[in-house]
C-alpha cells in the first residue's frame, strides 16, 4: 500500500503512520476471522469507519492526489465481496453485506438493512420529502410501520399498515389517534382535548365520549344527527335526554341531595 504526503506538516506524517498501523491491525484480525469462515459484523463497520475516515482526511494517497478514488471493491481471498464503494452522480454509497449508507438524490443520508434474500428489511432516510424510519415487509416493497416527520401538518407521526400496505392506524404529534378501516375509513378517533368519537361506514358519528368542561357528556347520534345525550347540567343536575325534544322525546334528571 503506497502512501504520499502531500504536505510536509510533521502531524500529517504522525497521522499516516497511526493509520498504517490501523490497517494492518485490522488486516491481521481479517486474517483470523477468515480462518474462522465467518465475518464479524463489528469488524466490518470497524473497516467501514476506518476507511471513511481515510477518505474524509484524504490521508491515504493510491494515485498521488491524497485520496483513493470510487469505485472501489475489496474483496475475501476467495473474490468475494466483503463491501464496495461506489459513485452515483457524486453521491457516495457505500455497501457492506447487506447493510447500505450513502447520501440520497434529495441530498441527505439513508441507511437501509437488507434481509438474507437481498430485499430492504429497514430503511432510514427520506421519502417524499420527508425524513423516517420504515420496516418493510419481506418483499421489500410494502411499508408496516412508519415513524416520522408529518410536514402537512407539522410534528411527527406513527403510521401502521397491513399487509397490502393500506393505512390501518395513525398517530400524530398533535395528540391523534385515528384507526381506519380496511377501506380507508377513520371509524375512531381520540383526541387530545379530551374526545373520543366512533364513525360508521359512511364517515358520519354514531357515538362521542368526551369532556364537557369537567364532567364527562355521552352522546349517539344517527348518521351525525343526535338521538340522546347525557351529561351534567349547569346546577349540578345529571340529565339524560332522549331526542328530538318534546313528546315523544324523554327527559330524565336527577335531584339535587339537600
Amino acid at each position: 500500500m503506497a502512501l504520499t504526503v502531500n504536505d510536509g506538516d510533521s502531524d500529517v506524517l504522525d497521522r499516516l503512520e497511526r493509520l498504517a498501523r490501523e490497517l494492518r491491525d485490522l488486516h491481521r484480525e481479517l486474517e483470523r476471522v477468515r480462518l474462522e469462515r465467518r465475518m464479524s459484523p463489528t469488524i466490518v463497520l470497524f473497516l467501514v469507519v476506518a476507511l471513511g475516515a481515510a477518505l474524509a482526511t484524504g490521508s491515504v494517497d493510491a494515485q498521488t492526489s491524497g485520496r483513493v478514488v470510487a469505485p472501489f471493491t475489496v474483496v475475501d481471498k476467495n473474490g468475494r465481496d466483503i463491501f464496495k464503494v461506489v459513485d452515483q452522480n457524486g453521491r457516495a454509497t457505500i455497501t457492506a453485506g447487506h447493510v447500505v449508507i450513502g447520501t440520497g438524490a434529495s441530498g441527505g443520508g439513508f441507511l437501509v438493512v437488507q434481509r438474507s434474500n437481498g430485499n430492504d428489511a429497514l430503511s432510514l432516510g427520506e421519502l417524499k420529502g420527508s425524513f423516517g424510519f420504515r420496516v418493510l415487509d419481506v418483499t421489500g416493497n410494502t411499508e408496516l410501520p412508519t415513524v416520522g416527520e408529518a410536514p402537512k401538518v407539522g410534528g411527527g407521526a406513527v403510521v401502521a399498515h397491513d399487509g397490502s400496505g393500506k393505512i390501518r392506524m395513525l398517530m400524530s404529534g398533535h395528540g391523534e389517534l385515528h384507526v381506519v378501516d380496511a377501506a380507508g375509513l377513520a371509524r375512531v378517533a381520540i383526541t387530545s382535548v379530551g374526545a373520543l368519537s366512533i364513525h360508521n361506514a359512511k364517515g358520519a358519528t354514531v357515538a362521542r365520549l368526551a369532556d364537557g368542561g369537567g364532567a364527562g357528556q355521552f352522546q349517539l347520534a344517527n348518521s351525525g344527527t343526535a338521538i340522546v345525550e347525557a351529561g351534567l347540567l349547569d346546577s349540578g343536575v345529571g340529565v339524560v335526554r332522549a331526542l328530538p325534544a318534546g313528546p315523544p322525546g324523554t327527559l330524565i334528571m336527577g335531584t339535587i341531595k339537600k
